[in-house]
């Protein structure tokens, strides 16, 4: 019965139900489901090769997708898809960019990167995927202007915003160079815990925590600089020199203009200030991914489900703006945007 309905396109939640509603009382739970599931497809894959299984997929289920064979070896380095919903919705939302890459996804332990877009509801959605060789600016590069390359006839990312990985910073510059981009608070927030852990070992964890949101906050450059001088007083008194001199020559020195509020509110910035969403999507990938050892189809696989799911709620939420006014919006200032704009801006707006 779940081959059957597999086949059929109906996603392992539906078949539960359905199972449920032909032997009720069963025990069975999603992942025994999935487990099945993956084996009607290995048995639907004995004789092709683990590429023309992921294609075959990914042409069967509307993926536009790109490969790169490196020329002096002919293998397979880099794998690039967008499902064709998700295409739409890059397109009609292309403003915001978050990128993020994971780890421990697939078989041959590739990076696995996400990319990331933001509707005018404030929902994130998935707008492609790729697995590359290994975190270099060409793989980033290459991948970027398969992203890119989607957008034909329509505007480009205006604000991007990753960590400090300095192969993709590099290749954001080169691919989308007229884009504002701004790094990830919280991972710099952990790159400094990794580095220092002494901070959050003692009772200064909470003082330093404290003064850091303040210092990242700050919304003159006078206030910053007086915020410094308040972080540097803090950690001197604890005889935590060092971790001062770390945040200010590879933090604050360098790169303040793309993390702190006085210099990133003089920008379009949509007020995303971390790449969690994208953290988010990692996490739903994994709740279903079975480990570590992937095949990249079966990646694929649950990445469409992903996808499907999100599409169904931002659809919903899209609808409502289309049909519902708030009633504390019932103003005459907002009464020619009720049900063109979104109730999100629009409370923005109120705010």
């Amino acid at each position: 019965m779940v081959a059957t309905l597999h086949r059929q396109g109906l996603r392992p939640a539906k078949i539960k139900s359905a199972i449920n509603k032909r032997f009720p009382g069963n025990k069975c739970i999603t992942r025994d489901i999935y487990n099945v599931v993956k084996l009607v497809d290995d048995q639907d894959k004995i004789g092709d090769t683990p590429m023309q299984v992921l294609e075959n997929f990914l042409q069967t289920y509307e993926f536009t997708f790109y490969t790169w064979e490196n020329p002096s070896t002919n293998r397979m380095e880099n794998v690039f898809f967008c499902h064709e919903k998700s295409h739409t919705m890059w397109r009609a939302f292309p403003d915001l960019l978050l990128i993020d890459t994971t780890y421990n996804t697939n078989m041959y332990k590739w990076p696995f990167v996400q990319f990331v877009g933001v509707t005018s509801t404030s929902k994130s959605f998935c707008i492609a995927h790729a697995v590359i060789f290994k975190e270099k600016e060409c793989n980033f590069t290459w991948a970027l202007e398969r992203l890119k390359g989607m957008l034909v006839d329509c505007r480009e990312p205006r604000v991007i915003l990753t960590d400090k990985d300095q192969a993709l910073m590099k290749s954001c510059e080169k691919v989308f160079s007229n884009a504002t981009k701004n790094l990830c608070r919280w991972h710099i927030f952990q790159n400094i815990k990794k580095k220092h852990k002494s901070l959050f070992q003692t009772d200064i964890f909470e003082s330093f925590s404290y003064w850091w949101k303040v210092l990242y906050s700050s919304p003159t450059k006078s206030m910053f600089d007086y915020n410094c001088g308040q972080m540097e007083a803090t950690l001197a008194g604890h005889g935590r020199h060092e971790a001062w001199y770390y945040i200010r020559e590879n933090w604050l020195v360098p790169n303040k203009e793309k993390f702190v509020s006085c210099w990133i509110n003089d920008r379009l910035n949509f007020g995303d200030h971390t790449t969690n969403r994208v953290e988010g999507q990692h996490a739903n990938l994994k709740r279903y991914l079975a480990g570590p050892n992937n095949l990249l189809d079966s990646i694929a696989a649950f990445a469409l489900e992903v996808v499907k799911s999100q599409m169904e709620e931002i659809g919903a939420t899209l609808e409502d703006s289309r049909v519902r006014v708030k009633k504390y919006h019932k103003l005459t200032l907002f009464e020619k945007l009720h049900n063109r704009v979104s109730l999100f801006a629009i409370a923005k707006l109120d705010k």
